[in-house]
Formats: structure tokens, sequence, C-alpha cells
């Protein structure tokens, strides 16, 4: 008997068992079920503070208010634009609104300017670069609220004062904050880590999805 006849012989007789059938059945439609089963659903992201309700402007002068965000998790950041060290924190959040361009009017980013007083500076700064204004907002003046509610929520990250290093990375944009729709901060990452950007839009997906 040929290689191909005995594969045929050994085919017939597992189609002709019982138990053949109950496999070919069993497997697909129980393997999600023994995912779900051990798949471990993630805990919930903490609070690490609240952020005070603002009313301010942006770039191009249009109002801009917490309740405006109140649909969308977004993630926020400090920057001196003079700065030259502020670039590089620019630029990852160029790609963070890159990677979340599918998530719409779910997500959101903010750049809260801390030298951006001279009028009109602040929308020429943005015209040279990639950013999209229906997600990203540059706020020229910087309410004093929102500040100090991110410094709380680093100092109690840190367990007490800012370092001058801690001082140093809020100022160039460097210190990013998760904020879900409730206004409540829900994490602090660093800009110029790949693996911290990773979580950051790992925590916003949570957040979007799962109302984490």
């Amino acid at each position: 008997m040929g290689a191909g006849a005995r594969l045929q012989a050994v085919i017939a007789g597992l189609v002709g068992r019982p138990w053949f059938w109950i496999a070919v059945i069993s497997v697909p439609f129980g393997w999600p079920i023994y995912l779900s089963l051990t798949n471990k659903t993630p805990l919930p992201i903490p609070v690490v503070g609240n952020l005070a309700s603002f009313s301010t402007k942006d770039q191009n002068g249009k109002p801009l208010a917490s309740a405006d965000l109140e649909h969308r998790a977004w993630v926020m950041n400090f920057a001196a634009l003079d700065d030259p060290a502020t670039d590089a924190s620019i630029k990852s959040l160029e790609k963070v609104q890159y990677r979340a361009r599918n998530l719409g009017q779910t997500f959101g980013l903010i750049t809260w300017v801390l030298d951006g007083s001279v009028p009109g500076r602040v929308a020429d700064y943005v015209k040279q670069r990639p950013i999209s204004p229906r997600m990203w907002w540059f706020v020229p003046e910087t309410p004093p609220e929102v500040a100090s509610s991110a410094r709380d929520a680093i100092a109690k990250a840190v367990g007490g004062p800012l370092s001058p290093s801690d001082e140093k990375k809020l100022a160039t944009g460097n210190t990013l904050f998760l904020v879900d729709p409730a206004s409540r901060l829900r994490g602090i990452y660093d800009a110029s880590d790949p693996d911290s950007l990773d979580k950051l839009l790992h925590d916003a997906g949570l957040i979007i999805n799962r109302g984490y």
C-alpha cells in the first residue's frame, strides 16, 4: 500500500470515530472560552490626583475648558518652547498623537505653554509642526490651578517636594499626565522613555474602552 493510500485509510478511520467529531467541534468553540477564563482582568488604573477645572483659550484664541474634555481621555504636559530640551518632548508627543490617530474624539492632548505670552507666537510654533488641531491644543497661558494640581501629583508620587530634576522635566514637557473624562489624574509618564509611552497609550485605551 502506498503512502497516499495509507494516509487515506488513517483519515477514514478517524472520521468514523465519534470522539474525532467531538474534538473538531470543541476546539474552535472551547478555545475562546478557555482564554476568557484564564485571561486576567487588568487592574484599575490608580488615581494620582484631581485636576482643577479651567477655562482658557487655545493657540488660535478659541475657548477651551475642562468641560469640553468630558468625553475624552487626554494627555497634558507643560513646556517652555524657548528651551531646546523641549523639542525632544514635543517629538515624543507627536508619536503619541500619530499612534492615537484612530481614537478620534475620545482622545486628546494639551500642552500648557510656559512662555507663550507673546501674541501669535504659539500659533506660529504649531503651524511648523505636524500637529492635529482636532486632537492637540497648545495653551499660551497656563492656569495656576492646573499647574498646582500637576505639582501636587508629582509631589505625591515622589513622596516629597520636587527636586531640581523634577522641575526641569516638568518645564521641558518631559513629564506627561494622563487625565480621564472626570478630570482625574490617572498617571505620570516619562516622554523620553518608549516603555513609558507604551504604558501611557495602554492606560488611555483602558480608560476609553473600559472606563478604568
